[in-house]
Protein backbone atom coordinates (compact mmCIF):
# COMPACT_ATOMS: atom_id res chain seq x y z
CA UNK A 1 0.00 0.00 0.00
CA UNK A 2 3.07 2.46 0.85
CA UNK A 3 4.57 1.62 -2.84
CA UNK A 4 1.14 2.92 -4.24
CA UNK A 5 0.78 5.92 -2.47
CA UNK A 6 4.61 6.79 -2.92
CA UNK A 7 3.86 6.24 -6.70
CA UNK A 8 0.79 8.17 -6.89
CA UNK A 9 2.71 10.88 -5.23
CA UNK A 10 5.22 10.70 -7.72
CA UNK A 11 2.93 10.93 -10.57
CA UNK A 12 1.21 13.95 -8.97
CA UNK A 13 4.52 15.99 -8.41
CA UNK A 14 5.35 14.88 -12.23
CA UNK A 15 2.51 16.12 -13.59
CA UNK A 16 1.68 18.92 -11.51
CA UNK A 17 5.17 20.47 -12.97
CA UNK A 18 5.17 22.80 -16.16
CA UNK A 19 6.63 21.48 -19.79
CA UNK A 20 10.15 22.70 -20.48
CA UNK A 21 9.81 25.34 -22.87
CA UNK A 22 11.10 23.86 -26.51
CA UNK A 23 14.66 25.36 -27.34
CA UNK A 24 12.92 28.09 -29.59
CA UNK A 25 11.12 29.60 -26.99
CA UNK A 26 12.83 30.25 -24.20
CA UNK A 27 12.45 33.27 -22.40
CA UNK A 28 14.44 35.18 -21.33
CA UNK A 29 17.06 34.39 -23.64
CA UNK A 30 20.55 36.13 -23.23
CA UNK A 31 22.08 37.02 -27.32
CA UNK A 32 25.40 35.26 -28.23
CA UNK A 33 27.69 38.68 -27.51
CA UNK A 34 26.21 38.77 -24.07
CA UNK A 35 24.80 42.22 -24.99
CA UNK A 36 21.06 41.57 -24.88
CA UNK A 37 18.03 39.75 -22.73
CA UNK A 38 15.58 38.81 -25.53
CA UNK A 39 11.41 38.21 -23.39
CA UNK A 40 8.67 36.95 -25.53
CA UNK A 41 5.76 36.70 -23.59
CA UNK A 42 2.45 37.16 -23.79
CA UNK A 43 0.37 40.17 -22.69
CA UNK A 44 -3.00 41.32 -22.44
CA UNK A 45 -3.82 44.92 -23.46
CA UNK A 46 -6.27 46.79 -20.46
CA UNK A 47 -8.05 48.64 -22.85
CA UNK A 48 -8.55 46.07 -25.65
CA UNK A 49 -11.00 43.28 -25.11
CA UNK A 50 -8.97 41.17 -28.14
CA UNK A 51 -7.35 38.27 -27.69
CA UNK A 52 -3.52 38.17 -25.79
CA UNK A 53 -0.98 38.71 -28.11
CA UNK A 54 3.10 37.85 -27.73
CA UNK A 55 5.20 40.70 -27.46
CA UNK A 56 8.76 41.27 -28.38
CA UNK A 57 10.88 43.07 -25.84
CA UNK A 58 14.63 43.30 -25.96
CA UNK A 59 16.82 44.73 -22.68
CA UNK A 60 20.30 45.13 -22.04
CA UNK A 61 21.93 43.22 -19.47
CA UNK A 62 21.26 45.50 -16.59
CA UNK A 63 17.34 45.21 -17.27
CA UNK A 64 16.99 48.56 -19.38
CA UNK A 65 14.38 48.01 -21.94
CA UNK A 66 15.79 49.13 -25.50
CA UNK A 67 13.05 48.21 -27.53
CA UNK A 68 9.39 46.75 -27.51
CA UNK A 69 7.39 45.61 -30.31
CA UNK A 70 3.58 46.68 -30.24
CA UNK A 71 3.05 44.11 -33.20
CA UNK A 72 0.27 41.72 -31.38
CA UNK A 73 1.04 39.01 -32.63
CA UNK A 74 -2.27 36.50 -31.62
CA UNK A 75 -1.05 34.98 -28.35
CA UNK A 76 -3.28 31.31 -28.95
CA UNK A 77 -1.14 30.97 -31.94
CA UNK A 78 2.61 29.41 -32.09
CA UNK A 79 5.41 31.47 -32.17
CA UNK A 80 9.07 30.62 -31.92
CA UNK A 81 12.33 32.95 -31.57
CA UNK A 82 16.28 33.02 -31.22
CA UNK A 83 18.97 34.80 -31.42
CA UNK A 84 21.21 34.21 -34.33
CA UNK A 85 25.48 34.44 -33.97
CA UNK A 86 25.40 38.55 -34.56
CA UNK A 87 22.80 39.24 -32.26
CA UNK A 88 19.79 39.60 -34.29
CA UNK A 89 15.88 38.52 -33.27
CA UNK A 90 14.20 35.91 -35.50
CA UNK A 91 11.07 35.28 -34.70
CA UNK A 92 8.39 32.86 -36.56
CA UNK A 93 5.19 33.05 -36.51
CA UNK A 94 3.19 29.50 -37.36
CA UNK A 95 -0.08 30.80 -38.30
CA UNK A 96 0.86 32.57 -41.14
CA UNK A 97 4.56 31.28 -42.15
CA UNK A 98 6.59 34.50 -41.85
CA UNK A 99 9.79 35.06 -40.31
CA UNK A 100 10.61 38.38 -38.53
CA UNK A 101 13.95 40.08 -37.83
CA UNK A 102 14.48 42.38 -35.19
CA UNK A 103 18.42 44.01 -35.39
CA UNK A 104 19.95 46.76 -34.36
CA UNK A 105 20.66 49.46 -36.69
CA UNK A 106 22.56 52.74 -35.63
CA UNK A 107 22.25 51.85 -32.17
CA UNK A 108 18.43 51.53 -32.13
CA UNK A 109 16.34 48.36 -32.52
CA UNK A 110 14.28 48.06 -35.49
CA UNK A 111 12.25 45.07 -37.31
CA UNK A 112 13.50 44.67 -40.60
CA UNK A 113 11.46 44.94 -43.63
CA UNK A 114 11.16 41.83 -45.95
CA UNK A 115 13.19 42.56 -48.13
CA UNK A 116 16.20 42.58 -45.72
CA UNK A 117 14.91 39.05 -44.42
CA UNK A 118 14.47 37.16 -48.01
CA UNK A 119 18.38 38.44 -48.02
CA UNK A 120 19.50 36.35 -44.92
CA UNK A 121 19.26 32.46 -44.11
CA UNK A 122 17.74 32.15 -40.86
CA UNK A 123 19.54 30.28 -38.07
CA UNK A 124 17.50 26.15 -38.55
CA UNK A 125 16.98 26.20 -34.81
CA UNK A 126 14.21 28.88 -35.53
CA UNK A 127 11.71 26.78 -36.72
CA UNK A 128 9.85 23.80 -35.03
CA UNK A 129 10.88 20.28 -35.74
CA UNK A 130 7.58 20.08 -38.29
CA UNK A 131 8.82 23.14 -40.50
CA UNK A 132 12.30 22.10 -40.24
CA UNK A 133 11.68 18.72 -41.63
CA UNK A 134 9.81 20.14 -44.40
CA UNK A 135 12.47 22.08 -45.52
Amino acid sequence: MRHIALLLLVVLFVGCRPPTPKPNQRTPSASPSGKYILDVTIERDPNDRNDPFWRVIISDTGGKQLYKDDSKFIGTLEVYWCWDSTDRVWLYNSDNGRTYIWQAVDGQWKRSPPAVIEALTPPSELYPDYVRNQK
